[in-house]
């Protein structure tokens, strides 16, 4: 009787033990999705706002880029704070 009962706990034991084991995959699982479901909808966010970023200024507007401090970029196209859309690296 004490056998059968030792091998009773035991089965139980690996059973709650796998039981476990599937939850705790579970929960990853679900986690992953909801973190690539999360990076999507950030991805999206930030190409929405690249793509209303591209139409501030049409092609062909220059741009002086630099502060009255004394904070200035250097288009390295043409050596000073110049810009021109469509034209220069940004």
């Amino acid at each position: 009787m004490l056998i059968a009962a030792v091998v009773g706990v035991a089965v139980l034991t690996l059973i709650a033990a796998g039981l476990r084991s599937s939850s705790d995959s579970l929960r990853f699982v679900q986690n992953a999705q909801l973190l690539t479901e999360d990076l999507r909808n950030a991805g999206n966010l930030v190409s929405d706002y690249l793509s209303s970023a591209a139409f501030v200024y049409p092609p062909g507007v220059t741009l002086s880029i630099g502060s009255p401090s004394g904070y200035s970029v250097r288009n390295p196209r043409t050596g000073d704070n110049t810009w021109r859309t469509g034209q220069d690296p940004v």
